[in-house]
């Protein structure tokens, strides 16, 4: 990364514990798991706070220490053993991150890494070294991170990341600091991944204490061009296969869950079930060969990150989830 050292600082030093609520959450840092941890991706926009706001909640909620990454531009690397002073632009960069962070409640065990270079590899990279349980980024960064277009550095972010990614859009509602989150939503798109998505969200549901549903729609004019619209009896045979489709999913997955079946567009049956149940995280999968999770390719999960108002869980199709991933790990019990 630019040949310069990974400047990284805990946040304790940074701001006044009085802010942080460190006294009172000292005793919590006794509960979190070994090794658990969430990589938020910071940017220098406006939607900084956003994102804090939901990795600050996540990292208590899940009981994981957080670290705050800002990537900056590339640097001309210096000789090989040569450690050159930190920069006057990475203290203006951590003493940024302190003002967003000071306004959210941040778990113990929180750190600040100031990084250089490419944001896709900077931020895959620390994912990687932390052994992150998920990644956490914003969708509208002005240098490009998490960027769903074409080409842009979400398509590689969730492509490379090891762990599950958290988009939040830009018109995400930020998660109150306190109570349970009242509900996760689940896409079910009637694929492989199915089974593997729905216990990842229904394991996020179970640490957030919150109710699981699961989602699944179906298009009774999905038919050759030029037929005309389906007969009642043809649409009510559309409903109960898309109702097995989905009661098959949550038996393999061995997951139970409030089921919906909607014949709108996908992106509108999440966001509308989303929106009724308050729902705290929409979970998707990001397999090619999906439908619903196409976050590499389809119009589905763009919209979501880019209109929605809940953040997007997205399961790339690379992350491992059994024992011994080193990232995400579901309880056997949930396999």
């Amino acid at each position: 990364m630019g040949g310069l050292p990974s400047p990284e600082w805990s946040l304790d030093a940074m701001v006044e514990p009085a802010v942080l609520g460190h006294a009172h959450l000292m005793d919590q840092d006794r509960i979190h798991r070994t090794g658990g941890r969430l990589v938020c991706g910071l940017g220098s926009d406006d939607g900084a706070s956003r994102v804090a706001g939901v990795a600050a909640r996540l990292g208590a909620d899940l009981s994981c220490g957080v670290t705050l990454v800002h990537v900056m531009d590339s640097v001309q690397p210096l000789p090989l053993g040569v450690r050159p002073k930190i920069p006057a632009s990475a203290r203006k960069a951590r003493r940024g991150l302190a003002t967003v962070t000071s306004l959210h409640d941040f778990p113990p065990r929180t750190r600040v890494r100031v990084e250089w270079g490419d944001p896709v590899e900077s931020l895959a990279e620390v994912a990687s070294d932390e052994d992150a349980e998920l990644l956490v980024v914003g969708s509208s960064d002005p240098r490009g991170l998490a960027s769903l277009l074409p080409g842009g550095t979400a398509k590689a972010l969730i492509r490379k990341s090891p762990c599950p990614v958290v988009v939040v859009p830009p018109d995400a509602v930020r998660p109150p600091d306190s109570g349970p989150l009242p509900a996760v939503v689940c896409g079910v798109e009637g694929g492989e991944l199915d089974a593997s998505i729905l216990r990842l969200a229904a394991d996020v549901a179970r640490r957030l204490d919150a109710e699981l549903h699961a989602v699944h729609t179906f298009n009774p004019f999905a038919l050759s061009a030029g037929v005309m619209a389906p007969a009642p009896p043809i649409d009510l045979d559309f409903r109960e296969a898309a109702e097995r489709t989905l009661a098959d999913a949550l038996e393999e997955a061995g997951v139970t869950a409030h089921e919906h079946v909607l014949d709108i567009p996908p992106e509108l049956a999440l966001r509308r079930i989303a929106g009724e149940e308050r729902a705290g995280l929409i979970v998707v999968g990001a397999s090619k060969r999906s439908r619903l999770g196409a976050l590499l390719q389809g119009s589905v999960p763009i919209r979501l990150a880019k209109e929605g108002h809940t953040a997007l869980l997205v399961l790339p199709e690379v992350a491992r989830l059994e024992s011994g991933s080193g990232h995400y790990e579901l309880d056997s019990s949930a396999a």
